[in-house]
């Protein structure tokens, strides 16, 4: 009778074996990946930038779902095991995402921006100047490590931006005011949140907020009788005319949208004129005044600071007194 019963026992585990078995080496109970799709199918990004890809199985509860990453091109772009992407070079690949045999993938798009170029509306860049769809010219690349802006919740879809350009027109034809005597405090702030100078010196490169400072703009005027209120001239003009460029010149949708530059930003600007005057109808007006979102550091609750194009320096005037011109900027 032992010997029967361990017998018995030992045949067991290879019934049950026997009985699982699919030819193919699978049990009756595994559910089989059926698809797979991975969230984006284009990219356009930068030099420099990583991209998170997500692969969805269909079924989500599918057995053996171990996905393998390749790119066409690891020169350009490489992607590890979890689908991270970090673009090398420019130029474009495929990333590719592989499951039992089933795969998908993302085609992208990897750009390298200099100064001087123009941002097109579509989004790209190019050398040529086409008046059909260049809107601004690149003036600065990469985030200004002065600029507190975030701007994660614009098309550019991440805290740092790519970098500035300057919009090819005037927002308006005309001079406006800046706006209301109140200090919003659109400056910059040292550690103990007293003013930093963002005046003298003109090449100051303390005051690079200008997408921050416009936000603070729109809020306070939001915070009044709506939006602008009902008179914009009345209200803060210069920011609401330097964000409505957006009716002359659409922002693509992977910018920050158009806004009032900074004081540091009118001088860079300013720096590299050349990249305007290239083009005698995209060329800031000389002898003339601009309007920036930033409040002069020393008396916040009454001059805003400005870009003088005749002396090419940086000024400050009375905020609801002053009459200046708005160029406008946009991130990417």
């Amino acid at each position: 009778m032992k010997t029967m019963k361990f017998l018995q026992a030992a045949l067991i585990p290879v019934a049950t074996l026997l009985y699982s078995c699919n030819g193919d080496g699978t049990t009756p109970s595994e559910i089989q990946v059926e698809g797979i799709k991975l969230d984006k199918s284009e990219i356009l990004a930068f030099v420099g930038d990583e991209i998170k890809l997500e692969a969805i199985l269909t079924p989500a509860d599918a057995d053996n779902a171990t996905i393998e990453w390749s790119s066409s091109d690891e020169n350009i772009a490489t992607v590890d095991s979890t689908g991270l992407v970090v673009l090398r070079m420019q130029g474009e690949a495929s990333i590719y995402a592989t499951c039992n045999g089933l795969y998908d993938q993302c085609d992208l798009t990897s750009v390298f921006v200099e100064v001087g170029q123009y941002y097109c509306s579509d989004g790209t860049f190019s050398d040529e100047y086409d008046p059909q769809k260049a809107i601004a010219a690149v003036f600065y690349t990469r985030q200004h490590p002065n600029d507190l802006s975030d701007y994660s919740g614009t098309g550019i879809r991440r805290q740092k931006c790519h970098g500035y350009a300057v919009a090819l027109h005037d927002a308006i034809d005309s001079y406006c005011i800046w706006g209301p005597y109140d200090i919003l405090e659109c400056y910059p702030k040292d550690s103990e949140g007293n003013p930093i100078d963002n005046f003298s010196g003109n090449t100051s490169d303390t005051d690079w907020s200008g997408y921050l400072y416009t936000q603070m703009i729109y809020e306070a005027a939001q915070k009044e009788e709506g939006l602008w209120g009902n008179d914009v001239l009345n209200d803060y003009a210069a920011c609401w005319y330097a964000m409505n460029y957006e009716q002359k010149a659409h922002a693509p949708e992977n910018s920050s949208g158009w806004f009032l530059p900074s004081g540091s930003q009118l001088w860079e600007i300013f720096e590299n004129i050349e990249i305007l005057d290239r083009q005698q109808e995209t060329a800031l007006v000389e002898n003339d005044w601009y309007w920036s979102s930033s409040e002069y550091c020393d008396i916040p609750w009454e001059g805003a600071n400005f870009l003088n194009t005749q002396q090419g320096s940086i000024e400050a005037y009375d905020k609801f007194k002053g009459a200046m011109l708005v160029r406008s900027v946009i991130a990417f």
